[in-house]
């Protein structure tokens, strides 16, 4: 069927089965006269005579946020009809399946850091942190929250480098050695958009069981409802101190365990954050102590990180989520713009 749906391929090789969900697989392949990999998304619950989008996954939760074209280093599912980003290379139909085919990305962030325990390059942390901030920001410019930011869903593609080297035309004229280049093999990408969704208007609930317990938010942890986009801002600061140590920087074995380690770090939970506590069925019978002290604070975890770090980390990791900074003031703060990065 490869041969039919892509008469350009040069036996087009099956490879894998990748991964597997509730009605979906992953396989991967490859063109053996340039070895250039693919992978295919098949949703097995697909019916091919509706398309009303139906054709989607079952774990994908928010149809519409499938319309949006995402920045080509955000992985995500599309519709046919709308216009592809350059890694979503076809969409077909076959025998009731629906068929999606992506170029093939072949590590995480979480390889990386299983590689690396000591952490990530300290240039190589700050390219995918920055990427990761343009495609959060692309998201929610257009209304959509991501909700499971995490080392598994930001992929690394094996083709090429993150950066592109510049020749400095002479040795004062203070061009910098290497520019940032989005468009090159080997960015980032941001996948698993299953928990993400568009945002209604305000006083709107969404569900709380969203996020890996190691990136969520407290007003997750407690169990608020009436969230937004600040919940990705949190997950961003979890995971920036964890690519730079190789270590989770709240690493929770239940929710009351993470909000401790939270707790530890900032203190006390505010009164709003509190009084949602409280009134969680989920939380009866247990008590959050008035007396917590920050033992173990940013500036004591990481006493060799220099200000701009901690300070961004910081505008990430606040308590209230209107304080904490957007993906836009992020890319602008000191962290970025002192030493020339951008």
């Amino acid at each position: 069927w490869l041969l039919e749906t892509y008469p350009d391929l040069i036996k087009p090789t099956l490879s894998k089965c990748c991964a597997a969900g509730l009605s979906w697989c992953l396989a991967a392949c490859f063109e053996e006269n340039d070895a250039e990999m693919l992978q295919i998304l098949i949703d097995a619950g697909a019916d091919p005579n509706i398309d009303d989008g139906s054709w989607m996954p079952k774990p994908v939760r928010d149809k519409p946020l499938m319309r949006y074209v995402i920045l080509p280093r955000v992985l995500a599912l599309l519709h046919r009809t709308i216009k592809r980003p350059s890694n979503l290379i076809e969409v077909f139909r076959r025998k009731g399946k629906l068929h999606l085919v992506f170029e093939f990305v072949e590590r995480t962030i979480l390889e990386d850091l299983e590689r690396n325990p000591d952490g990530m390059d300290p240039l190589e942390c700050k390219k995918c942190l920055w990427q990761l901030l343009r495609s959060i920001e692309y998201c929610h410019s257009h209304n959509v929250i991501h909700r499971d930011i995490k080392p598994e869903n930001l992929l690394i593609s094996r083709n090429g480098a993150l950066w592109q080297r510049v020749p400095s035309p002479s040795p004062t004229a203070g061009v910098p050695e290497r520019l940032p280049n989005p468009l090159l093999p080997g960015t980032l990408k941001l996948c698993d958009f299953g928990f993400a969704r568009t945002l209604a208007g305000p006083g709107a609930r969404y569900t709380d069981y969203v996020a890996t317990r190691w990136y969520r938010g407290p007003e997750l942890l407690t169990g608020d409802t009436e969230y937004g986009k600040p919940v990705d801002i949190w997950a961003i600061g979890c995971m920036f101190p964890e690519m730079a140590s190789g270590a989770p920087l709240f690493p929770g074995e239940s929710d009351i365990d993470q909000l401790f380690h939270i707790m530890r770090c900032f203190g006390q939970l505010p009164p709003k954050l509190m009084d949602v506590f409280r009134a969680n069925p989920l939380f009866i019978g247990i008590k959050i102590p008035d007396n917590i002290q920050q033992t173990e604070t940013l500036e004591e975890r990481f006493p060799t990180y220099a200000d701009d770090q901690l300070e961004l980390m910081k505008a990430c990791l606040r308590y209230e989520p209107e304080k904490r900074s957007t993906c836009e003031e992020l890319m602008a703060s000191r962290y970025f713009t002192e030493d020339g990065f951008i």
